[in-house]
Formats: structure tokens, C-alpha cells, sequence
């Protein structure tokens, strides 16, 4: 996002949230929404599309792998990635998770 200078807005009622991971963060108390973003487990591939493609794609994905594609969010020029909650609500996050290319000190 920061090399490309372009932003995105996610949805929080968008994101596939599984029974199984939401029964385990009740279980041991974290939130299942800041867990789906940054537990340290990518669960699921993320890539982006133009608007009037993602329809297209999305059934020519289901009927070759018979899974649904989510349509997460959208990419802004905004510069920052904002997390929006159900009554359109935001708030910028930022990347809590590993760094593959942070050079160590």
C-alpha cells in the first residue's frame, strides 16, 4: 500500500469470519475480527480486482473450485487502511503482523 500510494477500506461485516474461528476466540478471549487481521495464520488469499470484473471472477471461481470468493473492501487514495464497522464507523489500522522483509538489527 505504501509503495502504491493508494489506501483500502475494509468491511467488517465482509470478513469470512469461520464458526470454528469464532467459537475459538470466545473461548480464549480475543476478538475475532483482530485476530482474522493480524493472529499470524493468512487463512486466506487477498488480491484485487476492478468493480467490473469482480462479479465475472467471482462465478468463473465458483464454478471451477465451488468455493465463494469475499469481497472484502475496496482500494481508495486515501493512503491508509481503515477498518469499517457495521454502522459505517472507521478507523485506520495498521500491520501488526510479520514482517518477511523487516531487515534485523
Amino acid at each position: 500500500m505504501r509503495l502504491s500510494r493508494v489506501g483500502a477500506r475494509l468491511f467488517i461485516d465482509r470478513l469470512p469470519l469461520s464458526p470454528a474461528l469464532q467459537q475459538f476466540c470466545r473461548r480464549f478471549g480475543f476478538d475475532p475480527v483482530e485476530y482474522a487481521l493480524a493472529g499470524g495464520e493468512d487463512y486466506a488469499l487477498l488480491f484485487t480486482v476492478t468493480p467490473s470484473e469482480a462479479d465475472a471472477i467471482a462465478r468463473d471461481y465458483f464454478t471451477t473450485f465451488g468455493q465463494s470468493l469475499h469481497r472484502l473492501g475496496e482500494i481508495t487514495d486515501s493512503g491508509k487502511i481503515e477498518l469499517i464497522d457495521g454502522s459505517g464507523r472507521s478507523r485506520v489500522i495498521v500491520s501488526t503482523g510479520w514482517d518477511h522483509f523487516k531487515k534485523e538489527s
